[in-house]
């Protein structure tokens, strides 16, 4: 069953318990100097007041992480190869001000599930990119996807996995409330199964060895095939390492805005041109 989601306690700023009981003077000139600096107070008041309910506004909630893991089967060769790797989703709702609504903030940290696909045939890299089915996606040489369209804003499990775990899908919930519910259920869920919609964007490098080999995945392709995907829940640790290890040139090119140095002699295909480091492994930046 699923828990009640947190929810943040309202702040009631009363202004009351710091009213003070003025004296009046019968004498006018005493009353008008007490007037301004009534005044005076008041404004000292509601700059504080106002200072502080933009402290409080700036703080938001703070903030949630879950782990999931990812998983895959693919058919290549004739052979069926699978793996795993866990991620992490952070996220958090930011109040907003007075005169502004509140804001989320997210990231998907860790790195990228990793299927070596045997001798001469390259590894298999998920991304945190989120591949998006669209009929109007670009249909030119400089959208590698064609039908398709690969999100800048990185993929978030977090979304299948409220879909699959929810009552109704956390139906009535805003987006970040059907985060807080995911956060507050159990640490491990059953597996829910990813549709070709729901995949990250998946690519494979034919030369590990070559940042600007990568070549797309399609979901519904067969060379490689996607048998099956899914994700789910979990307290294990974060996977760190197998995708450093199968891309040996990745960690050097980690604070880099592209895979591939621009003086490099080799070609880059259209897709590794898109991508940056950090589709493949991102660290909390925040």
């Amino acid at each position: 069953m699923m828990r009640t989601p947190p929810v943040a306690p309202d702040v009631n700023l009363s202004l009351a318990s710091r009213a003070q009981a003025q004296p009046v003077s019968t004498d006018l000139e005493m009353r008008a100097g007490g007037e301004v600096d009534s005044i005076a107070r008041r404004g000292v008041l509601g700059g504080a007041l106002a200072t502080l309910t933009a402290a409080l506004s700036s703080c938001g909630m703070p903030p949630l992480q879950r782990h999931y893991e990812l998983a895959l089967t693919v058919r290549s060769g004739g052979r069926l190869i699978s793996g795993s790797v866990v991620q992490r989703i952070w996220f958090k709702r930011r109040r907003g001000g007075i005169n502004a609504p509140g804001s989320t903030a997210r990231e998907t940290i860790g790195e990228g599930l990793v299927l070596p696909l045997g001798p001469g045939q390259g590894v298999l890299v998920s991304t945190f990119r989120l591949l998006t089915a669209s009929d109007d996606a670009p249909d030119h040489p400089s959208n590698p996807f064609p039908g398709y369209v690969a999100s800048y804003t990185g993929w978030v499990a977090l979304e299948p996995l409220a879909d699959g775990l929810l009552s109704g899908g956390g139906e009535g919930l805003d987006g970040i409330g059907r985060w807080e519910a995911v956060a507050a259920l159990p640490p491990r869920s059953d597996w829910v199964t990813l549709s070709p919609n729901d995949l990250p964007l998946i690519v494979r490098f034919v030369d590990p060895q070559d940042p600007g080999s990568a070549v797309w995945v399609s979901p519904v392709g067969r060379s490689p095939e996607i048998v099956s995907a899914a994700v789910r829940l979990t307290d294990a640790v974060l996977t760190d390492g197998p995708v450093e290890a199968a891309l040996p040139w990745l960690a050097a090119r980690e604070d880099s805005s592209s895979l591939q140095d621009e003086t490099a002699s080799t070609r880059q295909t259209a897709v590794s041109r898109i991508l940056h480091p950090s589709d493949l492994k991102r660290r909390l930046r925040r």
